[in-house]
């Protein structure tokens, strides 16, 4: 098929240019326009920032948002793998630090600022006709001495005295 390419120009004492791609906003009481960027049928699909940072800068940031509602529902993000014969893997991984930390992977559900609960976090494995996925927790280990390795902490804050259970159960 054909090709097509956006491209901003070079910054020969400066900062790249700058591709923006929006859809229109709604009149009044109507929802925004729609961007739908797509490959075709067994295509990939790259988002990507930079290669290499050449200096003391950092590497980019890939910033995916949903919209915010005050009157509704916010808005939502799905990552989905898709379905086959194996299904596909979903694999989120954070960078590894050549001189300092490796970089962090961090979950938060949302708040409630009203008479409500906070968001939940769930992590359920997949059924399976012979055996059930699994669900493994393990915690990084020291190169350097081999007594130490990551924590594995699990807290519920106290409030006046009270929390709510911990349940561990099989079956």
């Amino acid at each position: 098929g054909g090709f097509i390419r956006l491209k901003a120009g070079n910054g020969s004492h400066g900062a790249g240019g700058y591709v923006s791609i929006e859809a229109g906003q709604g009149a009044e009481d109507d929802i925004g326009g729609y961007v739908g960027i797509s490959a075709g049928d067994g295509g990939d699909m790259l988002l990507k920032v930079g290669t290499e940072s050449k200096d003391l800068s950092n590497g980019g940031v890939v910033q995916i948002l949903s919209g915010n509602s005050t009157m509704s529902e916010g808005g939502k993000i799905r990552f989905r793998a898709g379905d086959g014969s194996e299904g596909g893997a979903l694999s989120i991984e954070a960078g590894n630090g050549s001189l300092l930390d490796g970089g962090t992977i961090k979950m938060l559900a949302g708040s409630s600022n009203f008479e409500s609960g906070g968001g939940s976090l769930s992590l359920i494995a997949g059924d399976g006709f012979l055996e059930g996925g699994g669900i493994e927790l393990v915690t990084g280990k020291n190169e350097f001495a081999d007594s130490l390795s990551g924590n594995v902490s699990i807290r519920m804050p106290f409030k006046d005295g009270k929390s709510n259970s911990i349940d561990l159960s099989q079956g």
